[in-house]
């Protein structure tokens, strides 16, 4: 990563029209919504509400100029159907795939560029499907519909049980059960249920796997597995818990919003999603996973905003007003990053300019200083910007980074770089995947989605080499910094798209032992990654860290499937697995899977039947 969020691999992107990163993200879901506001209630407006108010509004949307693909090929994701369009010649602004993965959406900047795409989409073979293109109608505004339907009484409009249970509970409540869901779970039984999903998951996949394999030695494997491991494909192992439960997350969003009772710019969270009719914010000094460090920082800016500034807060139902959100990351030591989000709208330079040096004088010599900011930055944010239009983060005051204490190293951390919302825990994570990796000192680690090194590190000193590939740029300096700080020079990172950058990095490399370690978003790396891993027979061992197991299926079907046209390189055995729990008090958890390259005498056994090659051909 989104509507009202925090961003990890953490649960982790994210992420997710732009899967370009990175960090998985652990939303604010939750059922309960706000009822109608006691002055929309006195005037009687509900009913005149109009879920596409904002087409009439003076400001740029896609959603006029969209598309409907229908009959995509099967298990087609954005990010497949994105590059499709984009290798088209295309130039999408956003697009959508609905789950079922049949059909999707494609919005455009003008009706020229729809037309273009009608006329180069429709009956398009693709994948041995022709697909079927019409303009599409924009969606309605999801707050405003979900308004429309309650103050109609239409057969959508129905409280659920969840949710008149939470119109007995307190802010406070409601708050804590939207952002961590398990707070009430003693931490024993959350691990547990956690165990249970981890279960379920590796026997779902060892079935799954089990139908893509051809090569019948590795069927009698995969089989006598199940007898060994109890009916899992794997070893599964106990959860490593987390060292501590409470305060622990260091990187948190906060929107700047309309409190319940209509106090303007508050800071703090969503009790709900947009989408589920909820725009109202509440302070976050209950919650249980934030610092307290963090939250004075943001009561500390709630003042500023409230007092010195005369600019209003964003409104997302009308798109107007300037204060959006804010950035807030600390570490073990409690020092403070801060990056405050602003709307521009039409105001002009100077006024935004003046708005800047009130925020930096409040932080700097003001009531703000005894928040103790270490690092303050500001951004504008607007509504649109091309896809590929690099944000500028604007350094108003302080350091430009914070420093973290990982496994006895020091680790960098600008605005956007990645780095896991829970330090101590992921000491834990880490050292397990090190000693999973079963390196030697001519082992090379390729470090897929490496973020600010600190799995690559953290190892180096044991191994010959350490290969990291990153997306985020800011990620990627801070990993050469990190490099140098901690006195590691056998390490060499690049910035980019795995998939276009592995293939070449890979192949220098295919005589030595070497171990890739891969910690993507949520939705998983791309498939061509996945391929040039396959092709590497090198790649004796792959450690897969995943935040979200669902998301990471299709790549761990791809590693094991037996070899075909599509997919070549011999195929992984999935030998073990563990869950380390990072985010106390929420369902998510970081579940880490070892594969290893199938034995080439297994691979050179008697040749296939003619019909698991038919079968192979036709994958």
């Amino acid at each position: 990563m989104a509507e009202n969020q925090f961003k990890d691999n953490e649960a982790c992107s994210e992420k997710d029209n732009d899967s370009d990163k990175q960090e998985t993200a652990v939303n604010l879901s939750s059922s309960c919504q706000l009822a109608t506001s006691p002055s929309e209630q006195a005037s009687g407006q509900t009913s005149d509400i109009d879920p596409f108010a904002y087409l009439k509004r003076d400001e740029f949307t896609s959603e006029i100029f969209k598309i409907e693909m229908n009959n995509l090929p099967k298990k087609c994701g954005i990010g497949q159907l994105r590059k499709k369009l984009v290798a088209l010649g295309l130039k999408p602004r956003k697009v959508k795939v609905l789950q079922s993965g049949l059909y999707g959406f494609a919005n455009f900047k003008c009706e020229e560029e729809r037309q273009k795409a009608l006329e180069v989409l429709d009956g398009l073979q693709w994948k041995g499907k022709q697909m079927k293109v019409k303009k599409a109608n924009p969606s309605a505004d999801p707050f405003l519909k979900k308004r429309k339907q309650e103050a109609d009484g239409g057969p959508d409009s129905k409280i659920s049980k969840t949710d008149s249970e939470d119109e007995n509970l307190s802010l406070s409540e409601r708050l804590n059960q939207a952002v961590s869901p398990l707070w009430k779970v003693p931490y024993d039984k959350q691990l547990e249920e956690k165990t249970s999903q981890t279960h379920s998951f590796i026997k779902r996949l060892g079935r799954d796997i089990e139908k893509n394999i051809f090569d019948q030695s590795l069927k009698d494997w995969f089989r006598s597995q199940f007898k060994n491991c109890k009916g899992l494909c794997c070893d599964l192992l106990p959860i490593k818990p987390s060292p501590v439960l409470n305060s622990y997350r260091n990187k948190c969003e906060f929107t700047i919003g309309q409190s319940p009772d209509g106090q303007d710019k508050t800071v703090g969270f969503r009790l709900g999603s947009y989408k589920g009719g909820s725009i109202s914010v509440v302070e976050p000094e209950d919650c249980l996973i934030i610092p307290e460090s963090m939250k004075h920082c943001v009561k500390t800016l709630q003042h500023f905003l409230q007092t010195l500034s005369d600019k209003p807060g964003f409104d997302p139902q009308t798109r107007a007003g300037n204060w959006k959100m804010v950035l807030v990351r600390t570490n073990q030591r409690n020092d403070i990053m801060m990056v405050v989000y602003f709307h521009p709208q039409k105001l002009p330079e100077e006024v935004i300019a003046a708005e800047k040096q009130k925020l930096r004088e409040y932080f700097t010599t003001g009531l703000g200083r005894e928040a103790g900011i270490k690092a303050l930055y500001f951004q504008i944010q607007s509504d649109r910007h091309e896809q590929d239009e690099e944000i500028f983060c604007e350094h108003l005051e302080g350091d430009k980074f914070i420093m973290e204490d990982l496994l006895e190293m020091k680790f960098r951390i600008s605005p956007q770089s990645f780095f896991q919302v829970n330090a101590r825990a992921a000491e834990i994570l880490y050292s397990t995947v090190g000693d999973w990796c079963n390196i030697t000192s001519d082992t090379v680690l390729l470090d897929i989605c490496c973020g600010t090194g600190t799995i690559g590190l953290s190892l180096a000193k044991r191994l010959k080499n350490v290969v990291g590939i990153e997306l985020c740029k800011e990620a990627v300096d801070d990993a050469k910094i990190n490099a140098e700080n901690n006195g590691i020079q056998n390490v060499k990172f690049y910035c980019g798209k795995a998939e276009t950058l592995l293939p070449s990095i890979i192949g220098q490399f295919d005589r030595n032992d070497v171990v890739a370690v891969v910690d993507p978003p949520r939705a998983g790396l791309h498939q061509d990654v996945i391929k040039a891993i396959r092709k590497c027979t090198g790649v004796k061992r792959l450690v897969y860290v995943s935040c979200k197991p669902t998301g990471a299926l299709a790549n761990l079907l791809d590693l094991t499937r037996s070899e075909s046209r599509r997919v070549k390189g011999p195929p992984f055995r999935l030998i073990q697995a563990i869950p380390v729990d990072l985010f106390p008090h929420t369902p998510h958890f970081e579940l880490v899977m070892l594969l290893e390259r199938e034995d080439e005498t297994i691979m050179a056994s008697p040749e296939r039947t003619a019909e698991e090659t038919i079968i192979n051909e036709l994958l």
